[in-house]
């Protein structure tokens, strides 16, 4: 009940204030009939924007504005989203649009390897253990517009407190050190290889979960790195082609004459599996 007031407190003093509202969804975790009768009050603000995932952008995360609307909206809203579609509400300083942008960017974030890979920072999850690498140069450019945040947790809200800075630092991108990836507990390639199934063959998966999928993603993974293959890329292609396909690349009995062509002559599997398809197909 205490955090209820508090959040309805934090809520009517960005009102106030002038500051946006806006609570974040996973578009792909609710059901066509709710997501379309959203569609037909509100706007959604999708995060997924840059060039090479926007074709994600309908099922990925987005905002829903509620600016200068009282919180009993807000309230009205959850009842009827799924606890897996629904990541909290944020005060902030800047207007939605610049909101969208920052949020977009911070989907971004480079792994100890120097890749670029998605990560669900908005998430009950992630946000709050993004929150505490206070010392990270990211740190202060991802909190920095942000009045509060608010996300639901086990035990009910958490509120996570930005920085509430009128001028928005540099943009910085979330790297990933091994500590904070212990951290997250979670492999930034499996959330990729989630969103990009979420989209192209959600058939593909067992649950509705998001959590079950990203462990079912793991452990194609997994399995590609105890086939013996030791490049990211390799690894990826072995797991989307495993998901979809239904059954191990590993199974096929061609696999000891593949895997040593991409290990020891340096081949990209996914070059070597499409010899393959064709051949067989031909």
């Amino acid at each position: 009940m205490n955090e209820q007031i508090s959040a309805r407190t934090d809520w009517q003093a960005a009102i106030a204030a002038g500051h946006s509202l806006a609570m974040i969804v996973e578009l792909g975790m609710l059901p066509s009939e709710i997501r379309q009768a959203l569609s037909t009050e509100h706007a959604f603000f999708p995060l997924l924007v840059q060039p090479e995932v926007s074709h994600l952008n309908a099922e990925g995360p987005a905002l829903i504005e509620l600016s200068g609307q009282p919180y009993s909206k807000y309230a009205q809203l959850i009842e009827h989203l799924g606890n897996e579609a629904q990541h909290g509400w944020l005060g902030c300083r800047l207007d939605i649009l610049e909101l969208q942008k920052h949020l977009a960017d911070a989907l971004a974030c480079r792994n100890t390897d120097g890749e670029t890979l998605l990560i669900r920072s908005y998430a009950h999850n992630v946000l709050p253990i993004l929150h505490t690498r206070q010392e990270q140069p990211w740190h202060t450019w991802l909190f920095g517009p942000i009045v509060n945040w608010w996300l639901p947790s086990s035990q009910g809200w958490q509120r996570v407190e930005g920085l509430a800075l009128n001028d928005v630092p540099p943009y910085h991108p979330i790297e990933l050190d091994q500590p904070l990836v212990d951290a997250l507990g979670v492999d930034p390639h499996a959330q990729a290889l989630v969103a990009e199934l979420q989209v192209n063959a959600p058939e593909v998966f067992v649950s509705e979960c998001h959590g079950d999928r990203l462990h079912q993603a793991g452990q194609a993974l997994s399995q590609a790195r105890g086939a013996g293959l030791t490049r990211q890329p390799d690894q990826y292609f072995y797991a989307l082609y495993s998901l979809l396909g239904g059954r191990p690349i590993s199974q096929n009995p061609q696999w000891p004459d593949i895997l040593q062509r991409v290990e020891q002559h340096g081949q990209a599997l996914a070059q070597v599996q499409a010899e393959l398809d064709e051949a067989s197909q031909g």
